[in-house]
């Protein structure tokens, strides 16, 4: 892989997500009232120097959000009973030509695949394979590529470019929710965490088996992060319950054991989670919200409750404040948090069964 698609593959993992100190006001704006897909992504998909926003079949022109199709959208005659063919959604330069193309996964246990920029010219993206079985609804992207379950108890690695896939394990079950990427026990390696346990990564990704810890953290969940809540130099982790009640960190006690912490446990379905500093100090926040009807409109805890959007102030210390966004959005299984331009403070981007919806901070 060239160092250019290198940098390339890393700046859509690592965006800008500093901002200046200050509570953040955010302003809404609604791009679309249609149900386009549950996962979305920040990316300049044409090379205007604006952060456009990728929404499954459909992608939208900053500064004016113009809609533009990538290939013909898929429509819904019942949204709350209904399932999006994308349930995530990352833009990356796949096959290094210098246009962002758009990675999608689909239904949870089908495939994933990629749509190829076109590079400006008129028509549908080209779709292309990525793998045919993708069951893990929170898949990571690493610095080394792409992470997710690939069947019932196994977990693969894809490679940027030609993903290639490298086997992390077939011999422990990995469950459907919960998946992170951090260094878990501190060897300056990152891992792969889900909420039974953790994979070591080796010093080259791609041998394998990688060792497996069980661990105990908590129920099913969904994005999975790693840091240091506490400061007291061991790495914690933090999760959102998928279809339950629940936001929780979970703290790193000597031995490798981890005492659940709970940040909030007033609401269901927060089923994406993004880590990203919102205010400047410094500290990374917390930014989720409630799914809008993950099951119907029947399933899960409160399926009908408040479909808000809110972010956590990081205060230190394992104390955490509260801020709702908005009361009529919510989140869907995958969110995106960055800036919009250059220097810009950081936006928020959900699309869900409401509609596609832009949070931006004022300059």
């Amino acid at each position: 892989m060239s160092r250019l698609r290198q940098l390339v593959w890393l700046a859509a993992i690592f965006a800008a997500c500093r901002g200046a100190p200050g509570a953040p006001v955010f302003r809404k704006t609604q791009l679309d009232g249609a149900f386009r897909s549950e996962g979305v992504a920040l990316a300049d998909v044409n090379r205007d120097g604006l952060m456009d926003v990728m929404a499954g079949d459909i992608w939208y022109a900053a500064p004016n959000w113009i809609p533009h199709q990538i290939k013909p959208p898929a429509t819904y005659s019942d949204p709350p009973n209904q399932y999006s063919d994308a349930f995530i959604v990352f833009a990356a330069d796949v096959n290094g030509d210098g246009w962002v193309d758009e990675i999608v996964f689909g239904f949870p246990g089908q495939g994933a695949f990629w749509r190829e920029n076109p590079r400006g010219a008129p028509g549908d993206w080209v779709e292309h394979p990525l793998a045919p079985t993708a069951t893990s609804e929170s898949p990571a992207l690493a610095p080394w590529g792409l992470v997710f379950g690939t069947g019932p108890s196994r977990i693969s690695w894809f490679e940027p470019g030609n993903f290639a896939e490298h086997l992390i394990d077939d011999l422990h079950p990995v469950p459907a929710h919960g998946l992170g990427i951090g260094d878990l026990d501190g060897d300056g390696r990152l891992d792969v965490v889900t909420h039974t346990g953790y994979w070591s990564a080796p010093t080259d990704p791609r041998s394998s088996p990688w060792p497996f810890t069980s661990l105990d953290l908590g129920p099913d969940c969904a994005q999975m992060y790693v840091l240091d809540v506490n400061g007291d130099g061991l790495p914690d982790v933090v999760a959102s319950s998928a279809h339950q009640l629940g936001l929780w960190w979970y703290e790193q006690m000597p031995g490798r054991v981890f005492v659940q912490h709970q940040i909030d446990a007033t609401f269901s379905q927060s089923h994406s989670l993004q880590l990203a500093d919102l205010n400047g100090d410094g500290l990374p926040d917390l930014v989720t919200g409630k799914r809008v009807w993950a099951h119907g409109l029947t399933g899960d805890v409160d399926p009908g409750g408040t479909p808000f959007l809110a972010w956590y102030e990081n205060r230190g210390r394992g104390d955490w404040a509260k801020h709702v966004i908005d009361s009529s959005s919510g989140v869907g299984t995958q969110f995106a948090v960055g800036t919009l331009r250059a220097g810009g403070k950081p936006a928020i981007v959900v699309s869900n069964k409401n509609g596609v919806y832009l949070f931006q901070q004022d300059p």
